[in-house]
């Protein structure tokens, strides 16, 4: 049994990857994000704002017990779990009854490696779902989706001999104008351009590298190519995973059911790939963003084939909102 990994940065395309799978008849796709590695306590280089420690502030878990409380008491399991909030990402998981995720995970008593305790956590999962559960676990192929993970590939590959990892990227234009949205829109600081976003779009190109040299199955998507040519795109990953292609891989899903999408430029319901994304950012995007991209990103976009965009060198970049302070620009 071969278990995938997805990984990429957030707003790049992982979700839409994720619910895609999520109704084929041979794999089941984990329905939250397990964040494996952030609740075993590794630091990260480059995502330290987005729950990892630093290189200077953290402490390995060796130990299952404290790894699965950690997993047990995060806010969002949580919450699953008692459903105090609506599902994330428009999903609906109502035939997942996690207390039975909950009272799995809190029971694994004794495993002899990480792997195993690993794929007690999947199996916990699988069991809370009414439908897969009705086929042995053991005929899926595990399919785990956590954002910026791509940091981790070299431990999965360690502990899982015959992992495939799919990577999707997206266009660093377009992925700094999502970015921007998403943070206004959970409230952080306001920003034109800030760090983080360089940060993260950075870091999935810099493990999208160093991945592609040191493992072998290793799948690159561009989100583009996955919206304008979906059927191309999923016989191609249908081929790489080792599984027979169907319509089912153009429907979005999660849990086996529709999904609506998250996307930050279409709230119309769709049941079907949305390509949307594609261009309507370029009608948002600011021209400190484009100088900020040109500058940082120059070799990306011509070794991914992603067209510069040329702005006016004599217009003016700087445009301080009434709602931020020159802290916001200074690194």
């Amino acid at each position: 049994m071969n278990n995938i990994f997805l990984f990429g940065a957030p707003k790049s395309g992982t979700t839409l990857l994720q619910s895609l799978l999520d109704s084929h008849t041979e794999l089941f796709v984990l329905p939250i994000e397990l964040r494996y590695f952030q609740h075993k306590g590794f630091p990260s280089v480059i995502y330290q704002h987005q729950g990892f420690k630093s290189l200077n502030d953290f402490k390995l878990l060796n130990n299952f017990d404290e790894i699965k409380r950690n997993i047990l008491d995060h806010k969002v399991f949580k919450n699953l779990v008692s459903k105090d909030i609506k599902y994330p990402n428009n999903f609906d998981l109502s035939d997942f009854n996690f207390k039975i995720t909950y009272k799995l995970i809190n029971n694994i008593d004794k495993c002899d490696n990480e792997h195993d305790f690993i794929e007690l956590l999947f199996k916990s999962f699988f069991c809370a779902h009414k439908i897969s559960h009705e086929q042995k676990y053991e005929y899926y192929k595990i399919v785990e989706k956590t954002p910026m993970q791509e940091e981790f590939a070299l431990d999965i590959a360690k502990l899982f001999l015959d992992a495939k990892f799919i990577h999707i990227i997206r266009n660093p234009y377009a992925h700094a104008v999502t970015l921007r949205k998403r943070m206004l829109s959970l409230g952080n600081f306001y920003p034109i351009f800030n760090k983080r976003i360089v940060e993260i779009i950075k870091g999935t190109y810099y493990f999208l590298e160093r991945n592609m040299r040191l493992l072998d199955n290793y799948c690159l998507i561009k989100f583009e190519d996955l919206l304008n040519y979906p059927e191309e795109e999923m016989k191609k990953i249908a081929y790489f995973i080792g599984v027979d292609f169907d319509k089912t891989l153009l429907e979005p899903t999660i849990g086996g059911k529709p999904w609506f999408g998250n996307s930050a430029y279409s709230k119309v319901k769709f049941t079907e790939i949305n390509k949307a994304p594609t261009k309507k950012w370029k009608e948002e995007i600011t021209d400190y963003e484009i100088a900020m991209i040109n500058k940082n990103f120059m070799a990306v976009l011509k070794k991914y084939y992603y067209d510069e965009i040329l702005r006016d060198k004599n217009k003016k970049i700087f445009y301080k909102n009434n709602k931020e302070s020159i802290k916001t620009y200074i690194y």
